[in-house]
């Protein structure tokens, strides 16, 4: 099974949608590869998620493959104090 941690790598490369955007996401369908699956008109109805940025999703996504970033998301973490977080970014290739 794919982590939800390349699902986010994932939706971070697919132009106009950022952290905001992948939260509402991940509120709206309860996970981000729950998001993935999502066609147009579901994903139009996430709240804060527009016209534009649903055609920049659909057309950018089919390009994008969640699984090629589940290996780059290992023991990749940052830790302030005796908080550690995942660091996320874009993945360049």
């Amino acid at each position: 099974m794919i982590e939800e941690q390349a699902f986010w790598i994932a939706w971070t490369q697919i132009n106009g949608v950022g952290s905001i955007s992948i939260k509402r996401l991940q509120q709206h369908f309860g996970t981000l590869a729950a998001a993935w699956t999502a066609n147009r008109e579901q994903l139009l109805q996430v709240e804060g998620i527009g016209l534009q940025t649903v055609d920049a999703i659909v057309q950018q996504k089919s390009r994008l493959e969640p699984k090629k970033y589940s290996n780059s998301t290992k023991s990749k973490t940052l830790t302030f104090g005796l908080q550690t977080k995942p660091i996320f970014t874009r993945v360049c290739y």
